[in-house]
């Protein structure tokens, strides 16, 4: 027969824990750094909040790569640093 609900919900509550246990540490794992880059090249650091929208892993790499970085020198830029 059919499992009881009980059972069920026994059994999927501590799958439902690991995966977000896993979310938060993986969003933690990116965004921490995205927050650093993004703050030290002079940019809004609240951009690295991109990257938990779906889609937001491809925009923030092309942002990073064409936008102008405020704290980065025009002798820098000329030598391609």
């Amino acid at each position: 027969g059919a499992l009881p609900i009980n059972l069920v919900r026994k059994a999927a509550l501590p799958v439902m824990m690991q995966f977000l246990l896993g979310a938060v540490v993986s969003a933690v794992l990116f965004l921490y750094p995205l927050w650093r880059i993004f703050s030290r090249a002079g940019l809004n650091p609240f951009w690295a909040l991109l990257i938990l929208v779906p889609g937001g892993a491809l925009i923030v790499p092309v942002i990073l790569a064409f936008a102008r970085w405020p704290n980065v020198t025009e002798n820098a830029r000329e030598e391609g640093a």
